[in-house]
């Protein structure tokens, strides 16, 4: 059984510029998750569009990634 996705289409967006810039960086979850602090079931559902995350982990993500709050917000730079 597939879990119900939960999120609004606007943060499903944030979840796929999330994963793409990620997969830019040639970076798995794991790496990602170590990096900003996160645990992996975080990133994983985050990019899933399980999970909405909070302004911090939002943060923490972008500093990674080295990406602008506009971009994983708005999808512009």
């Amino acid at each position: 059984m597939r879990k119900k996705r939960f999120v609004e289409p606007e943060d499903q967006a944030m979840a796929s510029r999330i994963k793409a810039v990620r997969l830019e960086r040639g970076m798995s979850q794991v790496v990602l998750a170590k990096l900003s602090g996160l645990t992996t079931g975080c990133v994983c559902q985050v990019e899933r569009g399980l999970r909405v995350p909070n302004s911090q982990s939002i943060r923490k993500i972008g500093l990674t990634l080295e990406v602008s709050f506009d971009y994983l917000f708005l999808g512009r730079e």
